[in-house]
């Protein structure tokens, strides 16, 4: 179970009863979390981009425990609001309008 909030993404393995935070140290691009979306161990975050961080689109590929964060390309904001995925595509709602990755984020 995954939770967007302003300090960071509350991740729980056990229906809600125990949550461990994770932040920046972990690899968000934020603390300040919008949206997350999770595939099989793949986990999505969207970030906004603030003091603590440039924000993106933060990827984690073994359930949330470390996170590499991308930056969407054909737009010109780092606010991401909500972000969606299928295969290796990657789909960043921003400020700017829509970015789309179709390589796992590496553009």
């Amino acid at each position: 179970m995954y939770a967007a909030t302003i300090a960071g993404l509350s991740i729980s393995g056990d229906g809600g009863a125990t949550w461990t935070n994770k932040t920046t140290s972990n690899g968000l691009g934020s603390n300040f979390t919008c949206g997350v979306y999770a595939s099989g161990s793949n986990v999505y975050v969207a970030t906004l981009s603030g003091p603590d961080g440039n924000g993106g689109v933060s990827v984690s590929t073994n359930d949330g425990s470390s996170f590499t964060t991308y930056q969407p390309l054909n737009t010109v904001s780092s606010h991401v609001y909500r972000v969606a995925a299928s295969g290796d595509s990657i789909y960043a709602a921003t400020f700017s309008g829509l970015g789309i990755s179709t390589n796992g984020g590496s553009n």
